[in-house]
């Protein structure tokens, strides 16, 4: 009898371990930004990892004068996205056509779902012509870590900043653009699926054959960096953690007449953003999957 009751204690325990195991975790963002073409935007960002996929979703309010005038009241759109390692595809729910359009995960290089082959093909037809008319100097880029931490919504994080500084010449106007991308992240060790989400990250990295590290805390401001991170590796190597909170500002300044004595300058403040964590929650494992995709839309294979 106590033989038995110990049995059942014991697959009682396995059942609480593993069930807690297999919990997936959402992260929800409260989001507001500044966009050039669309203005202000109010949005809530859900994520949620689990050992083979993320869910993300996007609520968006755009409160900008110019959408208000345009639409009469505040316009509204939504932004969802499945990316399932189970059998390779990236499913991108279109409202507006009431469909879901599968992709192959091959084909992207990253997760604004650009097409590594097409880019490619382009860059190679237009090399040629630009390499006559631009010159790209070597970006910069520097990273520092505070040395103190500061407390967000709770959270003990590590406040790193990021400084990213684009520039090209154009030899025939005589003139010189210059983007600069400003990161600010609060990153915090001790957060709940913290480690399922590095993994999932590695596993993602490994699939799309890419860096990790784009995948990560920084990836905002690495998204501009083209090329290899070799030369900003050791950089790379202080950011460690999970994004509680994220600022994000790209600006891009304009220079003509750079071969007088009196260039003209001028400035556009193309994005800005910041996401702060509201809440972590714990979900049945896969249950994120299976509730995103209204019931009445068609699924169709991109071609």
């Amino acid at each position: 009898m106590k033989k038995s009751l110990f049995v059942v204690q014991f697959l009682l325990l396995s059942l609480l371990f593993n069930s807690t195991a297999r919990a997936d975790f959402a992260y929800i963002y409260d989001c507001i930004g500044t966009v050039y073409l669309t203005g202000k935007e109010e949005a809530v960002l859900t994520k949620v990892y689990s050992n083979s996929s993320l869910v993300m979703d996007k609520e968006i309010s755009y409160t900008g004068e110019w959408m208000m005038r345009f639409f009469g009241k505040v316009a509204e759109g939504r932004m969802t996205t499945l990316i399932s390692l189970h059998d390779d595809t990236i499913k991108e729910v279109d409202y507006s056509r009431e469909e879901v359009v599968i992709y192959p995960i091959e084909k992207f290089y990253d997760l604004g779902l650009a097409d590594i082959k097409e880019f490619k093909k382009k860059e190679l037809q237009n090399r040629d012509s630009v390499k006559e008319r631009y010159v790209a100097l070597l970006p910069k880029i520097s990273i520092t870590v505070a040395p103190n931490k500061e407390k967000v919504n709770g959270y003990a994080c590590r406040k790193v900043e990021g400084v990213l500084q684009t520039e090209t010449i154009d030899k025939i106007k005589n003139a010189t653009s210059i983007r600069v991308v400003k990161q600010t992240a609060w990153l915090a060790d001790s957060v709940s699926g913290y480690e399922g989400y590095k993994k999932f990250n590695a596993k993602l990295a490994k699939r799309l054959k890419i860096d990790v590290e784009r995948l990560g805390a920084l990836s905002p401001i690495l998204r501009y960096w083209e090329g290899t991170l070799n030369p900003i590796r050791s950089e790379l190597a202080k950011v460690q953690g999970f994004p509680i909170k994220t600022t994000i500002d790209v600006t891009v300044y304009y220079i003509t007449e750079t071969n007088t004595a009196n260039p003209k300058k001028s400035s556009m403040l193309v994005r800005s953003e910041t996401h702060t964590i509201r809440e972590i929650k714990t979900i049945a494992n896969g249950e994120a999957e299976t509730k995103i995709f209204p019931p009445k839309f068609v699924f169709r294979t991109a071609q």
